[in-house]
């Protein structure tokens, strides 16, 4: 529900460059959404309503720059939430803000606009583990207090969902947890926080290998697993655990035909033996599973399964050698007829 707060903005157009989508008091917070497109728009509306409030900020060229540099990249919609603090230590119920997003995303430097020291932690669930070389410069995997464990683990459906259902609705089975630090000058945010899923590639590696694309009904198929449990830059989680590797054959209507299971706490290879005995397509994947529960990393090769002895070209290089033999045995006939002709005029001169 929208509404208009006494002595607040009510929603509506601004100017030509800003306006107000969205403005509600909600317990200790005073939110205000505004979709802006020039800098300078934005900047006076956030600098007359600090002082609407009694709030001395000091706006500037460093802050249109950060402003320009986040509307250059597409964000259009901002967040203005003022808590009042009061002179006493209190916690103040969070606000959750939901958006589309293809990656794990989370504002930083926007507070290059303040001045001074800070602490940052941040809690990032995502559907793998987080390399600590994908983080923003200065951010670093938080460590269990008195050792230099990271805290970095797997969480089950089951734990999501006593966090937050709408959580674990987002992630199938399970996820990782992975808190994030930092420590230092808010001038040296100089980016957000952004992995998508291009970067996103955890520190397991699986693959599946088959020898070709198609084969005959009957004819063994090859199939090669390579795991490797930790990539360069990676470290282990310290807790007792195992990797489960699954390879699976998938049938054209979703069938599991065959399967392969392994336990391991480093690298793996495998290598299976495998035969269709019908025409099709044939899904092949490979999935290691973290203690089992939670899916870490997944490969998959697809093979088509045709008619017995037959590849993809036997049709018509069968129908071409016959043409071929036809051809040739007139050839030869022909000039076997002509030898002859040519032998009984001789003769009979």
């Amino acid at each position: 529900m929208r509404r208009a707060v006494k002595g607040l903005p009510a929603p509506g157009k601004e100017s030509e460059g800003l306006e107000i989508v969205f403005h509600e008091k909600i317990g200790a917070h005073d939110i205000t959404v505004v979709k802006a497109s020039d800098a300078g728009e934005l900047l006076k509306f956030v600098s007359n309503r600090a002082e609407s409030l009694g709030i001395s900020i000091k706006a500037g060229e460093k802050v249109e720059e950060i402003f320009e540099d986040y509307l250059a990249r597409g964000f259009g919609y901002w967040v203005l939430d003022v808590v009042e603090v009061g002179d006493k230590v209190r916690s103040v119920e969070p606000i959750v803000y939901r958006f589309r997003s293809d990656e794990l995303y989370y504002p930083l430097k926007v507070s290059r606009a303040a001045e001074g020291e800070t602490q940052i932690t941040l809690y990032l669930i995502a559907r793998s583990s987080i390399r600590e070389d994908l983080l923003p410069q200065g951010f670093r995997i938080a460590s269990y207090a008195g050792s230099k464990k990271p805290l970095s683990y797997p969480v089950s459906g089951e734990e999501l969902e006593a966090v937050d259902p709408k959580i674990a609705r987002m992630f199938d089975g399970g996820a990782w947890f992975t808190a994030v630090i930092y420590r230092g000058a808010l001038k040296d945010l100089r980016e957000d926080l952004e992995i998508g899923k291009s970067q996103d590639k955890g520190c397991r590696l699986i693959e599946v290998e088959v020898e070709k694309g198609v084969y005959g009904v009957g004819e063994p198929v090859r199939i090669r697993v390579n795991f490797i449990h930790l990539l360069p830059g990676c470290f282990e989680v310290m807790v007792l655990h195992h990797h489960e590797i699954r390879l699976e054959v998938i049938s054209e209507d979703g069938a599991l035909l065959r399967e392969w299971r392994w336990k391991t706490s480093g690298d793996l290879s495998r290598t299976v033996s495998w035969t269709p005995e019908e025409e099709g397509s044939y899904r092949i994947i490979a999935s290691s599973w973290f203690d089992g529960r939670v899916l870490e990393v997944q490969a998959e090769e697809v093979i088509e399964v045709r008619g017995e002895g037959q590849d993809e070209h036997g049709d018509a290089a069968t129908s071409l050698i016959l043409s071929s033999l036809a051809f040739g045995g007139a050839f030869t006939a022909l000039g076997v007829a002509i030898g002859y002709l040519v032998a009984s005029k001789l003769e009979r001169r």
